[in-house]
């Protein structure tokens, strides 16, 4: 049985084809980013493990970011960066990295 490699998966494949957004940033484009700067740059901001933490076992749904399939928040992996995956990609990253270590081919 072949296994499909994450970067093969539809929904990345949608996002690397998708085309580049060209249309100009407004004022009000521009004050939303400047304010998000600040924030950043403050530290008035929740890291993603702990907005993660918070909502799962509450029945809050996520999306996958390797299949784009919808699950229960607490189903999906959060460990591999800021990434949530379920355990069928995350097993794809997983065999990825493996192969890339160990000397194969990477994808």
């Amino acid at each position: 049985m072949s296994r499909r490699m994450l970067s093969e998966e539809p929904a990345i494949q949608a996002l690397k084809n998708a085309p580049i957004d060209d249309e100009p940033v407004t004022a009000e484009d521009r004050a939303a980013i400047d304010e998000a700067e600040r924030d950043v740059a403050a530290g008035n901001v929740i890291p993603h493990d702990v907005v993660c933490a918070h909502w799962r076992g509450t029945g809050a749904q996520g999306i996958c970011e390797g299949c784009g399939q919808r699950f229960d928040l607490s189903a999906l992996a959060d460990d591999v960066g800021p990434m949530l995956l379920c355990d069928a990609c995350l097993d794809a990253v997983d065999a990825e990295l493996e192969d890339v270590l160990l000397g194969g081919d990477p994808p």
